[in-house]
């Protein structure tokens, strides 16, 4: 059971945060994947002469990112109409375009793009819902952790251990479940309390 709470660490990060296998290489696989699509699009970018970048923009994103998203941005810093790419949050692990950031760029030229994005409004409300995002994501890892649980006392074969965590799992599922009712603009995931 302890080494279960424990579990195996496959990375502790710079705040001595342990990363289970399944949570690193989840966020390797996603910030891996967005930085060569980002790079990709700088390098068409850079190909047909264009500075300009458009990014794309969501509810919920991190503080960072929120500032940053639904701006165009001048990549090559001369603009005096469009804010300097050196001023976004590009560059940070925790701002656009950073570790787990789910924003996209996309070449922007004046007068042939139609412009789809557009800056957050309200930045309170926005920093409202990633919170409650965070505690989804939290009761998230409780999931999976339970189930972890159920999952070695099953293989040891102790049914009353089994019985009783998942009994656990069962309630941890329950306050998932009502968090995410209780906020309408949360959606379950079910996928995120998956244990591989």
């Amino acid at each position: 059971e302890e080494f279960n709470n424990k579990g195996i660490p496959a990375f502790v990060d710079k705040k001595g945060r342990e990363w289970t296998p399944e949570a690193y290489v989840n966020m390797a696989m996603r910030s891996t994947s967005n930085t060569m699509a980002a790079e990709i699009q700088m390098a068409r970018s850079d190909d047909y002469g264009i500075n300009l970048v458009e990014v794309d923009s969501h509810p919920g994103a991190r503080p960072k990112c929120a500032r940053d998203q639904g701006k165009i941005f001048d990549r090559a810093n001369k603009s005096k109409k469009y804010p300097h790419w050196s001023t976004s949050s590009y560059g940070d692990p925790d701002g656009l375009l950073g570790i787990n950031c789910g924003h996209h760029i996309w070449p922007y030229i004046e007068g042939v793009n139609i412009r789809r994005h557009f800056p957050t409004d309200d930045l309170d409300a926005n920093d409202k819902l990633y919170k409650q995002t965070q505690v989804q994501r939290s009761l998230e890892r409780g999931v999976r952790k339970q189930k972890r649980e159920c999952m070695l006392f099953d293989e040891i074969g102790d049914q009353e251990a089994f019985k009783a965590s998942a009994a656990k799992l069962k309630a941890k599922e329950s306050q998932l479940k009502s968090y995410i009712n209780n906020h309408e603009d949360l959606h379950r995931r079910k996928d995120r309390e998956q244990v591989v």
